[in-house]
């Protein structure tokens, strides 16, 4: 893929994914005291192994990181230093109490080649950048195609589905949720657990994780 018209391609990434930088807060994010060191990443994999499906299968080995990492590769769409990089994940939510480091997800994007050094005039610091096949990789993620075809896949459940939609215009717990589709007939027979749908609806794009679930603006249009 070709970078063309790349400040629309990037802020087209960004409104998909919800990437939320320093210009767009007003610098309000409060950064790290201690730099994040720049050794220790993996060795980036011999230019054939690169490939978006391998990126995209990492990505997805990573649930609880899907978005985050998917966010990362956003964010870096422009050279980013590893501090920036550590600055910006740590304002998601998903973070906040996470088992692994912004460091951590940044070394796993290196390793499948989505992220790769930036070879740039800086040399003061090192810079990393989402390469082609990175930006392949999430440039088919598009939330809108993706809902579509989740509803095309689930035909069964599309009432449900958007009846969620409707009631995560507002923040709900899981709970609040299952008591919404208890009486469902849609998921008596074969038993369907409310998270399985939910779980669904977020791998699509349409709901987001902020201690509550919440209808995201493609969900909302649906």
């Amino acid at each position: 893929m070709v970078r063309n018209n790349p400040i629309s391609r990037r802020n087209l990434f960004g409104r998909w994914f919800g990437v939320k930088t320093l210009e767009d807060e007003g610098a309000t994010k409060k950064t790290s005291a201690e730099p994040v060191p720049d050794d220790a990443f993996p060795d980036p994999p011999a230019g054939e192994d690169v490939a978006p499906e391998k990126i995209l299968k990492r990505i997805d080995a990573e649930p609880a990181y899907r978005l985050v990492l998917q966010r990362l590769l956003a964010f870096c769409y422009e050279p980013r230093s590893s501090q920036e990089i550590h600055d910006e994940l740590m304002y998601y939510y998903e973070m906040r109490n996470a088992a692994h480091t912004p460091k951590m997800l940044l070394g796993w994007m290196i390793e499948v080649g989505a992220v790769a050094r930036h070879t740039g005039e800086n040399a003061d610091f090192a810079q990393w950048v989402t390469t082609e096949a990175g930006i392949d990789a999430i440039a088919g993620r598009d939330p809108a195609e993706r809902l579509r075809r989740l509803m095309e896949e689930e035909p069964t459940y599309s009432d449900v589905f958007k009846m969620i939609l409707e009631f995560c215009s507002e923040e709900r717990s899981l709970s609040e949720i299952e008591y919404l589709l208890l009486p469902h007939p849609a998921l008596k027979a074969p038993h369907v657990y409310p998270s399985y749908l939910v779980d669904r609806l977020e791998f699509a794009g349409a709901l987001e994780w902020t201690g509550k679930w919440l209808t995201t603006e493609t969900g909302k249009a649906i």
